[in-house]
């Protein structure tokens, strides 16, 4: 059996940039955690939570910390209870996400 691997292999961008500011926001005493998986990948999340980085599902799992935002993005409600639970929000979301995200956004 004859393996070809693709000339472009491995995270796209937004992934590589979400995984990198997860792991600068890392803490020794668990209280950062990404709301969801940081990315489809439970290898990846498995090492950033030996490293640092829990994962919680809900923010009502956290009571203090650092909330770190999945690189597919959250809706707006999300920053909004995060802020009134008085967590420091670190946004990882995709760039291209994010546009799409705010182009989508229905003006109120």
């Amino acid at each position: 059996m004859e393996v070809i691997l693709a000339d472009y292999l491995g995270f796209c961008y937004g992934v590589k940039r979400a995984i990198m500011i997860a792991r600068e926001n890392a803490s020794a005493d668990g209280t950062a955690c990404t709301l969801g998986p940081i990315i489809h990948n439970p290898q990846m999340v498995e090492r950033l939570k030996s490293e640092g980085v829990g994962t919680v599902d809900r923010l009502d799992d956290m009571g203090k910390g650092t909330v770190i935002i999945r690189s597919h993005g959250v809706g707006p409600r999300v920053y909004a209870e995060a802020a009134a639970r008085g967590l420091e929000l670190v946004d990882a979301t995709c760039p291209h996400v994010k546009k799409a995200q705010l182009s989508a956004k229905i003006p109120c």
